[in-house]
């Protein structure tokens, strides 16, 4: 009995393993298309450079680039910086006039 109590209390007291690969490409992949919608571009893509921040903020930044939908921007492309939330898979994204990243 005293050996069992040794061990759930050692698995209790141990760090926790990180996710698997899999697991943070659905995240990724999940936070990608949120992005996209919260944009509201059209022809909208996530410019490679996404920035993950620790697990403490839980919060991955990434920019959106595409065409504004409004007729009388005919057009004009856009840019957004997204916030994307990955405990509630949320994303709110806002104009970054005059942001860019390096896009190979």
């Amino acid at each position: 009995m005293r050996i069992v109590l040794a061990c759930l209390l050692f698995a209790a007291a141990a760090p926790t393993v990180a996710s698997s690969p899999a697991a943070w490409a659905e995240n990724e992949r999940a936070g990608r298309a949120a992005c996209l919608r919260a944009s509201g571009l059209r022809a909208a893509r996530v410019l490679p450079n996404r920035v993950g921040f620790p697990d403490g903020s839980g919060v991955d930044a990434m920019l959106v680039r595409g065409a504004w939908p409004q007729r009388h921007m005919k057009g004009a492309k856009g840019t957004m910086l997204c916030l994307y939330t990955r405990a509630t898979r949320q994303a709110v994204a806002q104009e970054a006039k005059g942001w860019s990243a390096v896009v190979p």
